[in-house]
C-alpha cells in the first residue's frame, strides 16, 4: 500500500506540473499590440491656403466662403483599424475631439483608443451613433445623414449640414498620448445658393421651398460607410430610397431676397431634373423646373425665374 501511495503521489505531482506549464504557455502567446486610451492629438497637414469659391470646407462658412473652424466644434473619430478587433464597446471605437482653436485649421483633441499606425475616419458635424456591419465580410462604419430641417440660411448649413469626412494616421505614441496626421477633410455634399425672380424679373421673397426630383424618389437621407480595403480607407454616400416622392422642404421664413442656401446630395456630375416650388411672402406660389448636375463637394449658384401658378 505504502508503494502505491508513493507512485500516485508522483503521477499527482507530474500532472500539476504539466498543466501549470501549459497555463504559463497560453500566457505568453498573448499579443499585446499596443493600443489602449490616449490622449490623441490629429492635426492638418496639407491645407490649402487659398480655395476655391466652389470648394469650402469647415464649421463656419462666410458670404465670400472663406471658411474656418471655431475653437470647440467637435469632431467624431472612428478607429477604422479596430473594427475587426473584439471590441465589446462602442466608445473603444469611436470618440469625440475638440477644435483647439478658431482659425482656419485647427489642431484636434481628445482621448481615444489607439496604437501604432491606426487609421482613423473623421466626421463632421458629429454624428449621434455609428452602427456596424460589413460589406463581404469586411467590417464597416456607418452612420445617418439628413437634409431635413434647413431653413435656407449659411449659418445652418455651415454648422449641421455642411457633411464632411477626413482620414488621419497615427504616426508616433507614447504610453498616454498619441499624434496623428490627416489630409484636407472631404465633402459629402453638394449644395446650392439660389435666389428667386417671377416672369417680370421681381423678385421674390421666399417664405417656403420645395425641391423635389421630377422624376423618381428624392432622397433626404443617406448612409455614409467607412471600411478598410486594400487600397487604404474608403467612404462611400449611399442615399436611402425611402419608397417616397415628399419633396424636401426648406422653410426660408425670409424678410429679403436674399440668397438661399440648400444642402443636397450630389448627382455624380450627371443632369437631374428637378422641381422648385416656392410660397412668397405675397402668398402666391411659384414653381419651374431645371435640369441641374451636382458634384460631390461644389455648389451651384444662379437666379431661377419661376412662372406663377
Amino acid at each position: 500500500m505504502k508503494t502505491i501511495k508513493i507512485l500516485l503521489s508522483g503521477l499527482f505531482l507530474i500532472v500539476s506540473l504539466t498543466n501549470c506549464s501549459s497555463s504559463d504557455e497560453d500566457e505568453v502567446s498573448v499579443i499585446d499590440d499596443g493600443r489602449k486610451m490616449r490622449q490623441l492629438t490629429i492635426t492638418q497637414v496639407d491645407e490649402t491656403v487659398s480655395r476655391s469659391e466652389t470648394d469650402p470646407t469647415r464649421a463656419t462658412i462666410s458670404e465670400t466662403f472663406e471658411t474656418s473652424w471655431s475653437k470647440g466644434d467637435e469632431l467624431t473619430c472612428c478607429n477604422i483599424s479596430n473594427l475587426s478587433s473584439d471590441l465589446s464597446t462602442e466608445e473603444l471605437k469611436k470618440s469625440v475631439l475638440e477644435a483647439e482653436s478658431s482659425s482656419k485649421t485647427s489642431k484636434f483633441k481628445g482621448p481615444a483608443y489607439c496604437g501604432d499606425d491606426n487609421y482613423f475616419v473623421l466626421s463632421y458635424p458629429s454624428p449621434d451613433s455609428y452602427n456596424f456591419g460589413s460589406i463581404s465580410g469586411t467590417v464597416t462604419a456607418n452612420y445617418t445623414i439628413s437634409l431635413d430641417g434647413q431653413d435656407g440660411t449659411l449659418n445652418t448649413l455651415a454648422n449641421s449640414f455642411y457633411y464632411q469626412s477626413g482620414v488621419a494616421k497615427v504616426v508616433s505614441t507614447t504610453e498616454t498620448t498619441a499624434d496623428a496626421n490627416m489630409s484636407s477633410m472631404r465633402c459629402l455634399i453638394s449644395f446650392f445658393k439660389l435666389s428667386f425672380v417671377d416672369e417680370n424679373n421681381n423678385a421674390i421673397i421666399v417664405d417656403d421651398l420645395k425641391i423635389s426630383y421630377v422624376s423618381g424618389k428624392t432622397p433626404h437621407k443617406a448612409t455614409v460607410t467607412s471600411y478598410m480595403s486594400n487600397e487604404g480607407v474608403k467612404v462611400e454616400v449611399y442615399p436611402i430610397n425611402e419608397n417616397t416622392n415628399i419633396p424636401l422642404s426648406i422653410l426660408v421664413n425670409q424678410n429679403s431676397a436674399a440668397p438661399i442656401y440648400v444642402a443636397m446630395f450630389h448627382t455624380y456630375g450627371i443632369p437631374f431634373n428637378y422641381s422648385f416650388v416656392v410660397t412668397g411672402k405675397d402668398g402666391n406660389t411659384y414653381s419651374a423646373n431645371y435640369s441641374v448636375a451636382l458634384n460631390e463637394g461644389k455648389y451651384r449658384t444662379g437666379t431661377l425665374k419661376l412662372t406663377k401658378q
